[in-house]
């Protein structure tokens, strides 16, 4: 379905992000942009996080840079990254599962399958807005991985348009024109998110953060 001919209601748009939570809009995870391993296991492990703020070495983000202190050569090689053994990954990052995966598992899995890609994915730079698609195919690839996954990892990287997918455009549809249904080009959804951005930040640091929280309030159902 295409989008209609009215203007998008930016006022219900505007009370749909009002809904969201505060924390949402500070939790922009765009700090690996040079470590594609990192990235990974970020977003690998960062869909159901268990916090633990009396203890911050032990979340998922302390546990990254660990990682990072302990194998500095894998921090952004995937080929350095599948040489350790999977039970290195899973000792440090934890037993979490994803489906009937371990995430340990699931990280070994992926990095092996950009690495056969053509021309291989080796280092953050080779991920690109241009070949999301291989990378998609490869995290759809992987036992209870898929898009929310993809989209951490590609957010994580900083690759343009990486979070305008089905779960933002769902928001700003559903909100600004009443039917998520309609297809909303990747350009008008920025657009409305970044009016949204300059009339009210809530708080984020950048738009990206801002779009970021959308896409997370849709994701985990705090939408209104």
């Amino acid at each position: 379905m295409r989008r209609k001919d009215y203007g998008a209601d930016e006022t219900a748009l505007r009370k749909a992000i009002d809904h969201l939570p505060d924390e949402l809009f500070s939790t922009y995870h765009g700090a690996w942009q040079e470590s594609i391993s990192l990235a990974l296991l970020d977003a690998i492990y960062f869909l159901h996080p268990t916090y633990e703020p009396h203890h911050p070495e032990r979340d998922i983000t302390g546990r990254v840079f660990t990682f990072a202190q302990e194998h500095p050569e894998a921090e952004d090689n995937l080929r350095s990254l599948t040489q350790l053994d999977e039970s290195v990954v899973r000792a440090l990052m934890g037993y979490a599962k994803t489906g009937a995966n371990l995430r340990s598992e699931a990280v070994m899995e992926v990095a092996r399958g950009l690495l056969t890609l053509t021309p291989p994915i080796v280092e953050a730079r080779d991920v690109t807005g241009e070949r999301l698609r291989d990378v998609r195919q490869v995290f759809a690839g992987v036992q209870g991985l898929g898009r929310v996954a993809l989209t951490y990892f590609a957010t994580n990287l900083g690759v343009p348009g990486a979070q305008v997918d089905s779960q933002l455009t769902n928001f700003v549809a559903r909100y600004a024109y009443g039917d998520q249904r309609l297809r909303l080009t990747s350009q008008h959804v920025v657009q409305l998110v970044t009016n949204a951005y300059r009339r009210d930040d809530r708080g984020a640091e950048s738009v990206s953060h801002f779009e970021h929280a959308l896409w997370l309030g849709e994701s985990r159902g705090h939408a209104p």
